[in-house]
């Protein structure tokens, strides 16, 4: 009973009590990007003091927050120095990020974070080489818009890879970063980074004291986390994020199990009351 008891506190603190201290905001914005991508803007509807480091992530709802169950993990996109505006790359892979673009200017929003240690904070090198495959682009564009924003004076190469022109997201932007001595934009389209095309950017004499951080799907970071190690790159010195891809379809297994969650969760709650009751 004292385990039923603390699940049904812990659904009613995570699904009522907790969205109702959410602070407040709302859509700033929300225009194409690239190919299937949407730049999404948030301005503060009463939220104040939020604080993020670049590259960490947060959980985004929109409309009604007391008892909504969905809510989507987003990297930030945009630097701390950026706030209070919240930026994030969308792209269409489901049902909810399928309909972004049709959500209107001045939707309520409410976020849960940051989150994430893909983040510069506390690690050191001599450099920094940022690894992006696809939307992963969101958390490594917060990143370089902060080494600018700071003024940080240690070389940048930034390696973004998708499927086309048309799918890459910022790309002036990413250009007019790199046009600063010691930084250089490497984009790769059609394929998958690979290890000759990692030698031939990696710093010659340091790769080893430089720090990298890769965000993409999962089978582009394995790769280019072995490439990087086989280079001479220390684990240590690697930083990765890794993005799933939600489809919006749930296969039968995950059916069933939400099923018998809920049938779990049902039951204590009814055991809950019944033993109240008495």
């Amino acid at each position: 009973m004292a385990a039923a008891a603390l699940a049904l506190l812990t659904l009613v603190r995570a699904y009522l009590v907790k969205p109702l201290l959410q602070p407040r905001w709302r859509v700033a914005a929300v225009t194409p990007e690239a190919e299937r991508q949407w730049r999404l803007v948030l301005e503060p509807d009463g939220a104040r003091g939020f604080r993020f480091a670049a590259g960490q992530f947060v959980w985004v709802k929109l409309h009604r927050a007391l008892g909504r169950i969905t809510e989507h993990p987003f990297s930030i996109a945009s630097a701390p120095g950026q706030l209070p505006l919240l930026q994030f790359l969308v792209k269409e892979a489901g049902d909810f990020t399928g309909a972004i673009g049709r959500v209107a200017p001045g939707t309520r929003a409410y976020v849960d974070g940051p989150y994430g240690n893909f983040t510069l904070e506390g690690r050191a090198g001599k450099g920094v080489m940022l690894i992006a495959g696809g939307v992963g682009i969101a958390p490594i564009l917060g990143l370089a818009r902060d080494l600018v924003a700071t003024g940080d004076p240690r070389p940048l190469t930034i390696v973004y890879a998708d499927k086309s022109e048309a799918q890459l997201a910022a790309r002036g932007e990413l250009e007019s970063i790199c046009r600063t001595p010691g930084r250089a934009l490497q984009l790769v389209l059609g394929r998958n980074i690979d290890e000759a095309m990692l030698e031939r950017w990696l710093p010659p004499d340091c790769a080893d004291q430089w720090l990298y951080f890769v965000c993409g799907p999962p089978a582009m970071i394995d790769a280019v986390e072995l490439a990087l190690a086989r280079l001479g790159v220390p684990l240590r010195q690697i930083v990765s994020e890794r993005f799933v891809y939600d489809t919006g379809i749930a296969t039968p297994r995950e059916k069933l199990t939400r099923a018998v969650i809920g049938a779990v969760v049902l039951a204590q709650a009814l055991a809950v009351i019944a033993f109240t009751i008495r």
